[in-house]
């Protein structure tokens, strides 16, 4: 689904193709000729693969085991007629009278990665990455010229815990004392204002009474 960021006419979100958080569907938020997102068909072998709320899309085959990816945009025929925008029509593969198949892996890993510039900047480490993604796909003939078989698999092992800088209340503001509370601004600290917006009222005691 990533391909259609690079097909003319189209204006697709950075998110397209990848995980709904919380939903086991995956993101179509594309526009195809000026049309309005999420009122695109996506076919998988001819058969409609999206949910009726957000115009989801089900099942993303693995890329080992797609055959053609075709965007229809304009003018297209009457079978591609229940959609708002464009009408994305993706086939797998199928067996053939010769036994074929192939395999990948794809891994990444924290000490293959370069940290980015905040995290260098304050001093953090790389974040914690660990990924494996794999997949093999086999076709080949039950019966010669007659009844043929295609397999697909693909896997995928992360552990990607999340990381954060937060901040925790000193002893001082628990007593009730935000005399020292700071803020980074531009990576420089400075004392955190208590009004909000400041300057338009007489600043607050940076003491709370007791």
């Amino acid at each position: 689904m990533g391909m259609l960021r690079s097909l003319p006419g189209v204006i697709a979100a950075s998110g397209v193709g990848a995980s709904r958080s919380g939903r086991n569907v995956f993101d179509s938020n594309f526009s195809v000729g000026g049309g309005r997102t999420s009122t695109n068909e996506v076919l998988l072998d001819g058969a409609p693969n999206t949910i009726g709320d957000f115009n989801g899309v089900v099942i993303v085959p693995a890329v080992d085991s797609v055959q053609e990816f075709r965007l229809e945009t304009n003018s297209y025929s009457a079978e591609f007629g229940r959609s708002g925008g464009g009408a994305v029509n993706i086939v797998t593969k199928s067996g053939s009278n010769q036994l074929h198949g192939s395999t990948y892996y794809y891994h990444q890993n924290t000490v293959f990665n370069a940290n980015s510039f905040s995290n260098n900047r304050f001093g953090n480490p790389r974040p914690i990455v660990k990924r494996n993604q794999y997949g093999l796909t086999l076709g080949g003939p039950i019966r010669k010229n007659k009844t043929f078989f295609f397999f697909s698999f693909e896997g995928r092992r992360e552990r990607d815990p999340i990381q954060g800088l937060f901040t925790v209340p000193t002893a001082l503001e628990r007593s009730g004392d935000f005399s020292q509370s700071l803020r980074l601004i531009s990576g420089s600290p400075h004392l955190r204002s208590l009004d909000h917006p400041p300057r338009q009222r007489p600043a607050l005691s940076r003491r709370l009474p007791q």
